[in-house]
């Protein structure tokens, strides 16, 4: 995630914040009016704090899970581009073994090898 996406990213820390200077505002506004001009605003209130907290925390174990997948994907394509160094290698050392069977009149090591692509020299299979 970038870091100006994670400037407006919300932690759990910053709702249990918010829940603290709602609670301070609600007790100083219950001191001053009375506690029957707030009895019906602090359950949706408290309900939506509880809501926010729970998004955040799935959405943090979003991040967590996306960010897991992003390094198996990562991981995935350095092996599959290992295996590829190493199938050509294979191939080069497959390659130059025929060349050199070929010449000395064996071409055991060349089985299922058919030539190059659009080459009119073709080896043959045993």
């Amino acid at each position: 995630m970038a870091s100006a996406d994670r400037e407006n990213v919300m932690t759990v820390c910053d709702i249990y914040h918010i829940a603290t200077d709602l609670r301070s505002e609600f007790e100083r506004l219950i001191t001053t009016y009375g506690p029957e001009k707030f009895s019906q605003l602090l359950p949706p209130v408290v309900r939506s704090l509880e809501l926010l907290e729970y998004f955040t925390e799935a959405q943090h174990r979003g991040d967590a899970e996306q960010d897991d997948l992003r390094n198996y994907v990562d991981l995935f394509q350095a092996e599959k581009h290992a295996s590829a160094i190493l199938k050509e290698k294979y191939e080069k050392v497959k390659l130059r073994n025929c060349f050199c069977d070929v010449s000395s009149g064996k071409d055991a090591e060349c089985e299922g090898f058919q030539g190059f692509p659009g080459s009119p020299i073709q080896f043959r299979n045993n």
